[in-house]
């Protein structure tokens, strides 16, 4: 889970390092991975959705592993979901890149607007870094716009 407010993260979650988004089940299955992306609502909204697979799991219950976004309003998700990002993520997804540089270079695009590029999807949990290797470890995004 993260929350986003004015295009920083303020609270986020994540599997166990080196393990990825989320990528494996409780018994070791692998599973098709997906980012929700939550459009509206509070931070207690976001909460209440951690707090709620939590109180499932420890009651034992089999909860689908859950990697959501939180933007505060529509105005924060289009500051940061541009179509170069989304061309960006893509990319990533199918290759793994070893450097900004390399993914700059892959695209076709100037250096330092895909390094901000980067570090605004990676400030808000749509890019993973691991050491220098830039990455998108989930499938698809699926969004939930509040009314």
């Amino acid at each position: 889970m993260v929350y986003i407010v004015d295009r920083v993260r303020i609270v986020g979650s994540d599997n166990e390092p080196g393990k990825g988004d989320h990528r494996y089940d409780r018994d070791g299955e692998g599973i098709d991975m997906k980012k929700r992306v939550f459009v509206g609502g509070s931070f207690d909204e976001a909460a209440a959705r951690v707090l709620d697979v939590y109180e499932r799991a420890s009651r034992g219950e089999k909860v689908e592993p859950q990697d959501n976004v939180t933007f505060v309003s529509w105005g924060a998700l289009s500051a940061v979901m541009t179509d170069k990002r989304h061309e960006l993520l893509r990319h990533l997804h199918a290759h793994p890149t070893a450097s900004i540089r390399a993914l700059a270079r892959d695209l076709g695009r100037d250096y330092k607007r895909v390094q901000n590029d980067v570090t605004a999807l990676v400030s808000v949990g749509l890019v993973e870094k691991e050491g220098r290797t830039l990455k998108v470890d989930y499938d698809r995004i699926e969004s939930v716009i509040v009314v």
